[in-house]
């Protein structure tokens, strides 16, 4: 069946300005495409309807798996067929049986993951087989997983390779769930319905889910993250290019491994997972192969030879993960130099240089036919050679300053209307510190936020905006607004204590700290989980159980071994490195209570996996003290 639309048609449909028709989660249209050679230079797809597009059956190697396209967020599997990606005509030549989902646009993981588990008894029927390997990007990698362990299809997937998908969320999506500000997800190309991916969602409630299912078989999963956001060459690049400096700004710079656009390439390995390039190389040379944003990994020029050769045989043994040195896991702490000034929320359109580094300014326009420009500190307009104009999408607008050595005193942003958005970076002084590492894991203790300031003696006041902003399935809800400010503890620290029995879901976090002399910004969130005690996670089906969590010393950790054999219990940190390990082979059948003593590992966020024969089972463990 043939379907041709034009380019620009796609272009809409990548970038989020044409909004999907809600679909039954278990109602989809099924179509036989023709092979590649008739198929329709112009064909993407579909752009509104959930279905099911199998490739051309003719002459195929049944001896070959069945390989199933997952798409990302907003694309219902276009992306796979954009001029230029011949993903379809690669796998065909090689004769590939093929079929390409198109869930919903924007729906998020759950609701996708469970129509996906639809689609996989579909398509194992319609092929005769028993299980297939899907190609995921962006977030289809977490529909997948969604899929195999929530809705038990784990056994009808041998393999998932992921192209960027973000399995710890994107601080793209922390900044458009702020209020006022879903414009930004569209600039970008996240679309709608950004609460599944923010980092805290996903640290805080989707993780410990997916990692703890009785069902998770993280071996499975073989993971490519990128680093390269200006090294795009699709319509999408100056996009992604945008999404880039801001990721830079919420956490995902170069010593973190860098970011492709949208997934940070810290987050794109799966817990347990393969990552299968390394992360940002400071030199030119090195790491070419992942040097690309989120559009192009996902292109067959681009990444085709590099999953080929794990379509089939053994999977890879889980290797060896990048050291950033000094990095600090993310999820711990959120350090920060950067103002951030959004109008539409009530702020002041005017920020200070102190004249002591470099300064970099990113604007952010929702309308590109308004005028916006900066009067620095002489009250001139600010237009320096090297600034960089782009029209992302051809409606916003992106504005990149750097100021070398700029003029110090106050300057003034003016613009025709408030929505837009200015992220000042100041490569030197004072830094706001938010220690957010145990709020996001609540259950339903009061939650203590603590906040410090470095680099500066001086008064601060440091105030907040929460936001419930959604329930824990991403659903938007008409939430309490909290506006509160943070108490002086001493030497610098600072301290707000939320009230207990809060409403679960998540909720969006917005600080400011203000001194006569500078301004610092942070953008987070966190997640109120349902209530979950130590009897509740003993009597559930999972045969791991651990507490307390967070943990500070002794882990106490119980385990139900079922049968006699081979057993072993591993603790990883984020980057899959093994941190502690027992071997379990001589311990009797049945319930034991393990004890580990934790106070010298670091502060972070790490894994607990229970092997026994060919079944693993892993949950998230906190070490905070």
């Amino acid at each position: 069946m043939k379907h041709i639309f034009t380019p620009l048609f796609f272009f809409l449909v990548a970038i989020g300005w044409i909004n999907p028709i809600q679909a039954q989660v278990n109602v989809y249209s099924t179509y036989q495409m023709p092979s590649p050679s008739n198929l329709s230079p112009l064909f993407i797809g579909s752009l509104t309807e959930s279905a099911i597009y199998y490739g051309d059956n003719t002459n195929m190697d049944t001896n070959k798996p069945v390989i199933v396209f997952v798409h990302g967020f907003v694309d219902l599997n276009n992306l796979w067929f954009a001029p230029g990606n011949d993903m379809y005509m690669e796998f065909h030549k090689r004769r590939y049986r093929t079929a390409f989902t198109a869930t919903t646009r924007g729906e998020g993981m759950w609701y996708n993951g469970e129509m996906l588990s639809y689609m996989l008894d579909d398509i194992t029927a319609h092929y005769g087989v028993n299980d297939v390997v899907i190609i995921a990007h962006s977030n289809g990698g977490k529909a997948s997983e969604v899929a195999m362990f929530q809705y038990g299809k784990y056994n009808k997937v041998d393999r998932v390779i992921t192209l960027g998908t973000p399995f710890r969320g994107t601080g793209l999506a922390n900044m458009a769930e702020l209020p006022g500000l879903n414009w930004v997800a569209d600039l970008v190309g996240l679309g709608g319905g950004t609460s599944t991916s923010t980092t805290y969602y996903m640290d805080g409630y989707a993780r410990p889910i997916l990692d703890g299912s009785p069902d998770n078989q993280p071996d499975k999963f073989i993971n490519y993250g990128a680093w390269g956001y200006k090294h795009g060459n699709s319509i999408l690049s100056p996009a992604m290019t945008t999404g880039g400096v801001l990721l830079n700004v919420m956490g995902a710079g170069p010593f973190n491994g860098g970011n492709d656009g949208v997934t940070p390439y810290y987050s794109s390995t799966r817990p347990g997972g393969t990552q299968m390039w390394p992360g940002h190389c400071w030199t030119w040379w090195c790491n070419l192969e992942s040097k690309t944003d989120h559009v192009d990994i996902a292109y067959n020029y681009r990444s085709f030879s590099y999953f080929e050769p794990w379509l089939t045989g053994s999977l890879p043994l889980r290797m060896a993960q990048p050291d950033f040195g000094e990095y600090e896991p993310v999820g711990n702490e959120i350090v920060s130099q950067h103002q951030i000034i959004i109008p539409s929320m009530g702020h002041e359109s005017s920020f200070d240089i102190d004249g002591s580094g470099k300064v970099s300014i990113q604007l952010l326009q929702k309308n590109a036919t308004e005028s916006i420009h900066i009067l620095d500190a002489n009250r001139q307009v600010l237009d320096q050679p090297g600034i960089s104009k782009e029209s992302d999408n051809g409606q916003s607008l992106s504005i990149a300053y750097e100021l070398d050595l700029p003029l110090e005193g106050n300057y003034e942003l003016v613009a025709d209307s408030d929505d837009f958005i200015a992220v000042i970076e100041h490569e030197s002084g004072p830094a706001l510190v938010l220690d957010q590492l145990k709020a996001a894991y609540a259950h339903d203790e009061a939650i203590s936020w603590y906040a410090h300031m470095e680099g500066t003696d001086e008064a601060t006041t440091i105030k907040a905006i929460i936001t419930h902003k959604n329930d824990l399935k991403g659903n938007t809800v008409k939430g309490q607004v909290y506006e509160v400010e943070f108490q002086h503890v001493g030497n610098m620290v600072y301290r707000y204590d939320m009230p207990q029995g809060m409403t679960p879901g998540t909720y969006t976090l917005w600080i400011q700290s203000e001194s006569e002399k500078y301004s610092r910004s942070i953008i987070s969130g966190f997640v109120i989980n349902e209530e979950v005690t130590r009897e509740t996670l003993l009597e559930t089906t999972l045969q791991l159980s651990h507490y307390p969590n967070p943990v500070s010393d002794m882990a106490l950790i119980q385990i139900t071994k079922k049968t006699e054999g081979n057993a072993m219990i591993t603790l990883y940190d984020q980057f899959g490195r093994t941190i502690k390990q027992q071997d379990l082979s001589k311990e009797p059948i049945g319930q034991q209570e393990i004890q580990w003593d934790l106070a010298s590992t670091p502060n972070g966020t790490y894994y607990l996996e229970f092997q026994t024969g060919n079944q693993k089972i892993s949950k998230p463990l906190i070490v905070l003290r």
